[in-house]
Formats: C-alpha cells, structure tokens, sequence
C-alpha cells in the first residue's frame, strides 16, 4: 500500500505529479506482481521491516522457492480495490 500513497501524492522518482486514485492502485499492483526477491527486501529495509515483519506464516520473501516474483499470484494483490470515485 505504500507504493500506491506513493503514487497517489506524486512522490515516487520519475512522476510529474499525483496520479489519479485507480491509476495509482494499478500501478501498485502491477509493481507488486513484478517484484522479485531482492527488489522486496530492498523494500523491506528501505521500510525499517525485516523478513519476520512480512512473512506470510511460513512463507517469508526470501523463502520462497522457485519463484524469482514471490508476489505474483493474485491472493497477493488482488484484494486491493478501490470504491468510489476512481479520480
């Protein structure tokens, strides 16, 4: 969630200003879907987490094998929606 309020601002590197609502989720989910291991716990730290902060049970980020993209599947991302205006 943090990567679509960052989004919604206008503050990520690269963006000319605030990003309407839907945009800015979808933006957030495309990023999290692409996210490989060491991009997220780069994030982890750039966000003061450690690997125990993120787990998912059993499943921490770098634990998980076989996938160079641990957040691809939809139970990860798909839960985000956005009601009301998408502006």
């Amino acid at each position: 969630m943090s990567r679509f309020y960052t989004n919604l601002l206008g503050r990520r590197d690269g963006l000319p200003g605030p990003m309407a609502k839907a945009e800015a989720l979808h933006e957030a989910k495309q990023w999290l879907r692409g996210l490989d291991v060491e991009r997220a716990e780069a994030e982890l730290k750039r966000l003061k987490l450690d690997e125990s902060d993120a787990s998912r049970g059993e499943r921490p980020v770098a634990g998980v094998a076989g996938s160079a993209h641990p957040f691809e599947h939809p139970h990860d991302w798909a839960g985000f929606i956005l009601i009301g205006d998408p502006n």
